[in-house]
């Protein structure tokens, strides 16, 4: 709404005041919105890690196109001509108190475009928007890579996550509840107990597998040790073998690694495990 909104302004339109424009210059709303939306299509829960979903899904936040929207406006307006009322306006209006004004300049100043703001002739509008657009989304991975790494939840994804992309098995799958559980588990958006532990004050090293009580109910416990799930893993072990070069040599944590790491050409199956084991401790629980 907010890229709608900006990009269809009539800058041309000399009724057009200045003073009128009220952009949402912070858009949280939005980017909530947006979450909520992906988090549908991952058929995850609405509580759901958001730096998972935006990792799994490698999207950005709206407050990256509505700021280049936001320079795109600015440097249009600064760039017309100068006996256009609305680059008078303009002018005028610098001397005055305006936040949009200010977050342009902030905008600039703090991504390293000060120079730009200074001579914003000086520079295409295409070049800015390219070089900002950019420098936002680097900055942006910075920032979620430095939360995963600092996100007990999301321990699980840290290990194998190494580029911020959209993961392949996302479009690889097509049946959804094999890839949802999928992602649930690669987010930690499940009902192990290394999971809901946290809710109930659980210290970590005390949320034991309902199946095997001396044991941590992680993920790694779940997907490679955990004897309830024997025959499902033995099969699932023995097609990777079957169809890998390396995967009968590995020892059981870089398993762990190369099945989460999502070879794309096994991705319906691994997601087919997982699904297939939720399953069974869900039933199992629902008996107890």
């Amino acid at each position: 709404m907010f890229v709608r909104y900006t990009s269809e302004l009539n800058l041309e339109n000399d009724d057009f005041s200045i003073d009128s424009i009220h952009l949402p210059l912070n858009i949280p709303e939005f980017d909530i919105i947006d979450l909520r939306f992906q988090k549908f299509l991952l058929g995850v829960h609405s509580k759901s890690s958001n730096d998972g979903v935006r990792g799994e899904l490698g999207t950005f936040p709206i407050m990256i196109s509505a700021k280049i929207q936001l320079i795109k406006y600015w440097h249009r307006l600064v760039n017309l001509p100068e006996d256009s009322l609305l680059h008078d306006a303009y002018k005028t209006v610098l001397t005055g108190d305006h936040d949009w004004i200010d977050h342009v300049k902030d905008i600039l100043n703090y991504q390293g475009f000060g120079h730009i703001w200074t001579k914003p002739e000086s520079y295409k509008v295409d070049y800015i928007t390219q070089q900002l657009h950019q420098r936002l989304q680097d900055t942006h991975i910075q920032e979620w890579f430095s939360c995963i790494r600092n996100n007990s939840k999301l321990s699980l994804l840290n290990k194998f996550k190494i580029c911020y992309k959209q993961e392949t098995y996302l479009y690889n799958i097509n049946n959804f509840e094999i890839r949802k559980a999928l992602t649930q588990f690669r987010i930690s958006s499940h009902r192990l107990n290394i999971e809901t532990g946290r809710y109930h004050n659980i210290v970590p090293d005390q949320r034991f597998c309902p199946f095997c009580p001396q044991h941590i109910e992680d993920e790694i416990h779940f997907v490679m040790k955990c004897p309830k799930y024997d025959i499902l893993r033995n099969e699932l072990f023995t097609f990777l073998e079957s169809n890998t070069t390396d995967f009968k040599r590995l020892n059981a944590t870089d398993r762990f690694g190369y099945i989460f790491r999502c070879n794309s050409a096994h991705n319906a199956k691994i997601g087919k495990y997982i699904k297939e084991c939720f399953v069974i401790r869900k039933n199992a629980e629902a008996n107890d």
